[in-house]
């Protein structure tokens, strides 16, 4: 113990983080075998995501890349039912990468035979971050918001944050209106729910878009705590304007 040095870094660094909960983990465990939830994570590698939406959203003829920073700069680490992806902050296009990375991690969760539902939040703070040692006010701030705010599965970003955020090349700016929706309450979200119709297109041997209304009303059909039925009454609201086939190629 006398031996012990700090480790050379010692300092915060301003980044911009993401901290996401899986919703309903414990059961998860209890019915999933371990490959099952290492499933799960490997989602989290899948960085094709902004390639793959330039072909379904018109985005003024530019082809997106995989990826708009370089690949070390997106970091994340898992505890059991939490995630935390962050960037440094002066990397430029940081914000709308991470904002990208979790769209992609949501929208996947919800396409799984047994739909996984995420909430979470993004904020901008300080985050110390060194092997198995994380901490910092960042961190703390966006474990509040998703605990105390997100309730439901969203992932919220502050107002203020999407606002005044500029520190992007100018042909993908126009990637932060296509990626964030605001709602009533005054956040933004990331819009899961677009690109997850996306994703599920891909899958022609049924509409899983439907498949997905349909497990939605059999959980409020089966749950009768408020706290549970909330949850699934926000992805019955996004589901109401669905239209049986529309997702059909």
């Amino acid at each position: 113990r006398g031996d012990y040095k700090l480790p050379l870094n010692t300092d915060y660094t301003d980044r911009y983080i993401a901290f996401l909960d899986i919703i309903g983990f414990k059961d998860l465990i209890e019915h999933s075998e371990c490959s099952d939830i290492l499933n799960i994570y490997d989602k989290i590698n899948l960085n094709d995501f902004l390639s793959s939406i330039s072909g379904n959203i018109a985005f003024d003829s530019i082809q997106l890349p995989s990826s708009i920073v370089p690949s070390w700069s997106i970091n994340y680490k898992i505890m059991s039912d939490s995630i935390c992806i962050y960037i440094d902050a002066n990397v430029k296009n940081a914000l709308i990468e991470l904002i990208a990375v979790c769209t992609n991690f949501q929208a996947r969760m919800l396409n799984l035979d047994v739909p996984i539902l995420v909430r979470g939040a993004i904020v901008r703070g300080e985050l110390y971050a060194n092997g198995d040692v994380m901490f910092g006010k960042g961190l703390t701030k966006a474990y509040q918001l998703e605990e105390k705010i997100a309730k439901v599965p969203r992932i919220i970003i502050p107002t203020e944050l999407i606002d005044t955020y500029n520190d992007c090349d100018e042909q993908f700016s126009k990637l932060k209106n296509i990626l964030t929706y605001k709602e009533e309450d005054y956040f933004y979200i990331i819009q899961f729910f677009l690109f997850y119709t996306m994703i599920a297109r891909s899958d022609v041997s049924c509409d899983r878009v439907l498949k997905l209304s349909d497990y939605v009303n059999h959980q409020l059909n089966i749950y009768f705590e408020p706290s549970i039925r909330e949850k699934y009454l926000y992805l019955q609201k996004w589901l109401k304007g669905y239209k049986p086939g529309e997702n059909k190629t």
